[in-house]
């Protein structure tokens, strides 16, 4: 755990349109009130998401904000976990 949370932070550090579009997700997240209650996808969870598309190397660092979110929707349409 201690190794993903370093490795997020380095990650976070380096990419600024990274941070920028965890932030647009979180603001997404709370006004759709997907945040709130029992199993609510908070905003640590989105963070963690967008970490693990960054190392599966589904988002890169020359993508802009919106590119960032804008992948991240796409990714979480197409992974059979969230479908339902």
């Amino acid at each position: 755990m201690a190794a993903n949370e370093q490795w997020k932070v380095e990650c976070l550090e380096t990419m600024k349109a990274l941070t920028e579009g965890i932030m647009m997700l979180k603001v997404w997240l709370k006004q759709r009130g997907l945040g709130e209650g029992y199993g609510a996808f908070s905003g640590y969870i989105m963070t963690m998401y967008v970490a693990h598309l960054v190392k599966a190397r589904k988002l890169s660092a020359v993508m802009s904000s919106y590119q960032v979110v804008r992948n991240t929707w796409h990714n979480l349409g197409e992974d059979p976990c969230f479908n339902l």
